[in-house]
């Protein structure tokens, strides 16, 4: 199952002379954020790169979940 949603691809954010330089650290912020708390739910999403990544008016999406999974084990986690 898919949705559509919205947005620019975070290299094509990052590189736009429309956002701000604060519109980027916020964005960047979310992230982190957002990867955060996939590390404390030991979620990995197995093809993390910057055109994974979309910047939408409600805050960053990953895409390409077909290789996420969530470990069950810490030990299995830590070696994805």
């Amino acid at each position: 199952m898919t949705e559509y949603v919205e947005g620019e691809k975070l290299q094509n954010f990052l590189r736009d002379n429309k956002s701000s330089k604060e519109e980027h650290l916020t964005a960047m912020q979310q992230i982190k954020n957002l990867l955060d708390k996939m590390g404390k739910c030991r979620i990995t999403h197995g093809d993390l790169k910057h055109t994974n990544i979309l910047i939408t008016d409600n805050g960053p999406v990953l895409t390409d979940l077909d290789a996420m999974k969530a470990h069950k084990w810490n030990w299995a986690y830590k070696i994805r």
